[in-house]
């Protein structure tokens, strides 16, 4: 809308084109200088033509200040800073030279550009953000159909978020037509309900496996061994799974010579590790797979011995143990740290009897699931770092208006206003504080409404995978570590009692120890 304020403002701009962009440059950064020069004077004759009404030219100096200020390496907050910078130079230059424009007047109406700015600013950060969300996406499909098998993920109510190829290929059904779709109405209905009951367990954080089937469009019912394993959202709650597809191959015969000697031609050279040791873990056998492990040459010890479960019985050293004593298969994943990198492996542990039934000996068969976990782990923190960003964008854009009012308004107080004038600057100054004040709260109560959830976890794995990488190179030298020696599982929020460790470690190394002892013991 054309005003008399913004008239007078625009007659002066005009006027005075060359003195106000030596003053705005006064103001710049020297690093800016230079790349500033090309959006000043476009930028001044935009707001010119925008106050006497006529085509509005903002949204193409926005994206060519984004750009420009990208090419810099500066993002949304450096954008939002130069438009402040050029307001203020602005107001500063113009302050009492405007012929028939109050200060107040001239602020005002200079709050109401930066306003417009800001949201040109906001529409066009978010139509990139979108593009990089979507680009982010492409990158996720292009790892779901590196892998060989079928995959989906699911959202929280069990509806089809990303798919790859081979599970399309499964049902015969375009990929297009996937998203969305409840993945349980693809399913024989006993799978169905095998898969509905995983999504619903809110609180766990186990993997879970069953057999099930599915229902393809070639008049067929391929059978697959599913692996379903929980995602969380950045505050720790379930926020949909990810399903894993194996094909059910397995030869089921009545002649028990034929399978002996089937598993006697095969168990060589199946690409799995397989151990067999008995009561006393003297190594009975152990195929090319399993001599392949991290240092299984270095040791007799067998491989179930040396990982660390998350699931593991504290009542038995080993998961082989409990094995031997309950005659029960062991069936889940643990992991190893050989060179300060996680190995991540599928274990199943399970009894060979002897003629009068007793479990006097185990086969162990091992399969390599870190490239499998790795690839989990990226789609968990690409989630939350998209989150994150919109979070931080968002509360940055509810912020910035109402700080801008607060400090104009004191810059203006500061400076000295006619008596008339001071009880509206106050008053607005106030209710932008208050405005201010709400947000914050808002985003506080926001952030204590979500604790994270409990696991059991290994203390030595909590100190591995979350506190030492939290802390730079050059103090963790400085930090001799003297943990339990035994294998000690504590149930606890993994991020949240980290950061109680990071806390008390950071005070020391401020503190300018040259040395500093983590002792810790669990009871």
């Amino acid at each position: 809308m054309v005003t008399r304020a913004g008239l007078a403002l625009a007659d002066h701009i005009e006027s005075h084109m060359d003195e106000l962009c030596e003053s705005v440059l006064a103001a710049q950064k020297p690093i800016y200088i230079d790349q500033s020069k090309p959006f000043l004077r476009a930028w001044l004759q935009s707001e010119a033509d925008y106050l006497r009404g006529e085509t509005d030219r903002t949204h193409e100096w926005v994206a060519m200040l984004s750009e420009g200020m990208r090419a810099l390496g500066g993002g949304i907050e450096e954008i939002l800073e130069q438009v402040r910078i050029f307001r203020d130079a602005v107001a500063k230059a113009c302050a009492g030279k405007v012929q028939g424009l109050r200060d107040a007047e001239l602020l005002e109406s200079l709050l109401e550009q930066q306003d417009r700015h800001h949201r040109h600013i906001g529409a066009y950060w978010a139509q990139r953000m979108r593009e990089a969300v979507a680009a982010e996406r492409r990158r996720q499909c292009a790892m779901a159909d590196l892998m060989d098998r079928p995959f989906v993920m699911l959202d929280a109510e069990g509806a089809i978020m990303m798919a790859n190829h081979p599970f399309a290929r499964e049902l015969g059904m375009p990929m297009e037509s996937l998203n969305g779709k409840e993945f349980a109405t693809l399913c024989e209905a006993d799978t169905a309900a095998q898969v509905r009951r995983a999504v619903r367990q809110k609180r766990s954080t186990q993997p879970s496996f069953f057999e099930g089937t599915l229902i393809s469009a070639k008049n067929r019912a391929p059978q697959f061994r599913f692996s379903v394993q929980p995602i969380f959202d950045a505050h720790g709650r379930r926020d949909g799974v990810l399903a894993f597809m194996r094909h059910m191959h397995a030869v089921r015969s009545e002649n028990s010579d034929l399978l002996a000697d089937a598993a006697d031609q095969i168990i060589g050279i199946v690409p799995t590790a397989i151990e067999i040791f008995d009561r006393d873990r003297r190594m009975l056998y152990r195929n090319n797979f399993a001599a392949a492990l991290p240092n299984a040459g270095e040791t007799p010890t067998p491989f179930c011995c040396r990982l660390s479960y998350a699931q593991h019985d504290r009542a038995y050293s080993c998961s082989c143990d409990r094995v031997f004593a309950t005659g029960e298969t062991f069936q889940g994943e643990g992991h190893i740290v050989l060179g300060g990198k996680t190995h991540w492996y599928q274990a199943v542990i399970a009894q060979l009897h002897h003629s009068d039934d007793a479990p006097a000996r185990l086969v162990c068969m091992f399969r390599d699931v870190t490239v499998q976990r790795t690839i989990e782990n990226q789609l968990m923190r690409q989630q939350q770092s998209s989150l994150a960003s919109q979070l931080a964008v968002t509360v940055a854009h509810q912020l910035r208006n109402p700080l801008g009012v607060m400090v104009g308004f004191a810059e203006m107080l500061a400076r000295g206003l006619p008596p008339e004038h001071i009880p509206g600057a106050v008053s607005k100054v106030l209710r932008n504080g208050l405005r201010c004040k709400e947000i914050v709260e808002d985003l506080l109560r926001f952030g204590q409404g979500f604790p994270g959830e409990r696991v059991s976890m290994d203390f030595h794995a909590l100190v591995k995978e979350y506190l030492q990488p939290m802390i730079p190179q050059s103090d963790c030298a400085r930090i001799t570590w003297q943990l339990p020696e035994e294998q000690t599982f504590i149930a606890c929020v993994p991020a949240q009692i980290s950061q109680v460790f990071f806390c008390l470690l950071q005070n020391a190394i401020q503190a300018g120890a040259e040395e500093i002892h983590f002792t810790a013991n669990c009871e």
